[in-house]
């Protein structure tokens, strides 16, 4: 597929990812880098287990949602504000120069954050895959009447028959279909 403009994170893993995809673009594809569309910053507890900021705002009593770790950490709060933030932008851009086909490569919990934030009857839970595809198909006349549709979500099926010394070992299933539904 032909993408009119490609925007991603600035964190390596997915501008490499975004690189290889803008290559095989025509010409005078635009890509832009956005730290808007980073995972969430787990600041001091950067690199530990998986559940630990979960463990210290419970510890602290503070909800998961609005719990920021030391260090510069970033809350989902936070990450859902730069998922809108992002999205506003976006939006003014393709209603202003037309586009049709955007591709935004980021991470999972940037994902869950802005479908919950733009496709809340959607509920995704913190489980997209690596190197999963979700695509959403934007309508609207004007920046504040766009709607987001879910087309697919969270599929992995062009990983299909890869083998783990291919450095993905994922087993394909296909994503969740959810076609019909408007979500504002």
């Amino acid at each position: 597929s032909k993408f009119d403009f490609i925007f991603t994170s600035d964190l390596n893993r997915t501008k490499q990812t975004a690189q290889i995809i803008h290559s095989m673009q025509q010409p005078g594809t635009l890509m832009q880098e956005d730290f808007r569309l980073r995972e969430k910053g787990s600041g001091d507890l950067e690199g530990k287990p998986l559940g630990t900021c979960e463990k210290m705002a419970k510890k602290t009593g503070t909800s998961i949602r609005s719990y920021r770790p030391p260090g510069g950490g970033e809350s989902w709060d936070d990450v859902c504000t730069r998922s809108r933030s992002f999205m506003s932008d976006l939006t003014k851009l393709i209603a202003s120069e037309g586009l049709r086909s955007v591709l935004v490569v980021t991470h999972g919990g940037w994902i869950k954050e802005f479908i919950n934030a733009h496709v809340p009857s959607a509920k995704a839970a913190n489980s997209s895959r690596n190197c999963s595809i979700s695509i959403l198909k934007a309508s609207g006349s004007s920046t504040s009447h766009f709607r987001f549709q879910v087309v697919s979500m969270n599929d992995a099926a062009h990983l299909k028959g890869l083998s783990p010394e291919g450095g993905i070992g994922v087993e394909s299933q296909p994503g969740n279909q959810e076609q019909d539904q408007g979500y504002q």
